[in-house]
């Protein structure tokens, strides 16, 4: 089989989550003796993802030297913040609009070139070119966040690309009752993200000079809320001298900045890191009692799964959609109410009791295993070739 994933963003030197399983997601399908192709649109011009890929997948820019310019033009920029202040699903038509006249020429060539069986959309701005790019080749879509925020923001052309999706694959329940409501004639798939399963595991009982909760996330105000977890940390900070809070991720140098002042006004700088982005996540989670994220929304809750296959126990808020399926409160971790006292709270129970730190790290490292890689590429295998078969 032929697969086309299209990803038509930038990809290069981006870590993210969804950039993790179109890598992951391609080299398991080479493995299983798939022919892979990744087209993406990218700004530089190697235009390779941030993680490995075998040496088997083809990766191909749309996005051409002599294409589309670096800068809009000024005549355009205009338009488009004209266009803004009308909302978000029609800035993303303006974006289609403009973008278009490069897109579309390179994609056609390389779709009858590959010749694909399938094409798999990883985010709905890709949506629309596939539309009039993908003829009666099958087109399956994932919805990896919220369905709600992500409809809200999608032109009228996505919307249709989407119903006409030979299925939709999302990665929660919750997602899945949603997504059918709104997309009522498409078959929705629930597949959830791989989760690694790990064979080092954090000795949640040795005896530590320093005691870690650590925040695995992107440093993002809206979304993963760390200085929400900055608020918490503080209010239990003197109860517990010997316990530290660690952030890995990056964002904004604004919020950063900010999220350092509110430390500050803490006077806990010595106490509070921002460690920036590590390659070995696995020595962190082992290295760590307890893990805390203080989303609004995620889409599957990776990072948390990530740390419970360590064996580290979770704080996270019951209202969390892709968390709070991922997390079984009680029994893997704490689901708090929304608001940083009772985050705090969350916090000071794990802190305070080793032994119930224990029986959910061992907990949650055994939940994980329902994620292992064989179960979701077997099952992303057999949708794949099921889509195929019907078309």
């Amino acid at each position: 089989m032929k697969i086309l994933m299209a990803h038509f963003r930038e990809v290069t030197n981006i870590a993210g989550g969804l950039e993790h399983v179109l890598c992951n997601f391609s080299n398991a399908m080479n493995r299983k003796g798939h022919e892979v192709h990744i087209a993406v649109y990218d700004s530089h011009a190697g235009g390779r993802p941030y993680y490995p890929l075998d040496s088997e997948v083809k990766v191909w820019n749309l996005r051409k030297p002599d294409g589309e310019p670096k800068k809009v033009p000024l005549l355009k920029r205009i338009q488009r913040e004209l266009v803004r202040m009308q909302g978000m699903g029609k800035l993303e038509g303006w974006y289609e609009s403009y973008r278009n006249q490069w897109i579309l020429p390179e994609g056609k060539k390389l779709i009858n070139s590959i010749k694909p069986d399938v094409i798999v959309v990883y985010w709905h701005t890709t949506s629309g070119f596939v539309k009039t790019l993908a003829g009666d080749i099958p087109v399956v879509t994932m919805i990896h966040n919220d369905p709600d925020e992500l409809y809200a923001e999608m032109s009228d052309r996505q919307k249709e690309a989407i119903a006409e999706s030979a299925c939709i694959q999302c990665l929660t329940r919750n997602f899945k009752g949603r997504l059918e409501e709104l997309f009522p004639a498409v078959p929705v798939i629930c597949i959830p993200n791989v989760v690694p399963q790990y064979d080092r595991t954090s000795n949640l009982l040795a005896e530590r000079k320093i005691h870690k909760i650590i925040c695995m996330a992107r440093l993002s105000e809206d979304v993963k809320r760390p200085h929400l977890l900055i608020e918490a940390f503080s209010r239990v900070a003197s109860e517990f001298p010997d316990w530290q809070l660690f952030f890995w991720g990056e964002g904004k140098e604004e919020y950063k900045q900010r999220m350092q002042e509110q430390v500050s006004s803490y006077h806990l700088e010595k106490r509070i890191h921002f460690c920036g982005v590590t390659s070995d996540v696995l020595t962190e989670y082992c290295h760590a009692d307890i893990f805390a994220i203080p989303s609004r929304v995620e889409g599957f809750g990776l990072a948390p799964a990530e740390a419970m296959s360590a064996g580290v126990p979770v704080v996270a808020y019951a209202s969390c959609a892709g968390v709070n399926e991922v997390v079984e409160n009680g029994k893997t971790g704490l689901l708090v109410k929304d608001g940083t006292e009772a985050l705090a709270e969350g916090l000071k129970t794990l802190m305070q009791n080793a032994s119930l730190r224990v029986q959910m790290g061992k907990a949650g490292h055994e939940a994980m295993k329902q994620y292992a890689p064989e179960k979701i590429w077997a099952a992303w295998d057999n949708l794949l070739n099921q889509v195929v078969e019907e078309k």
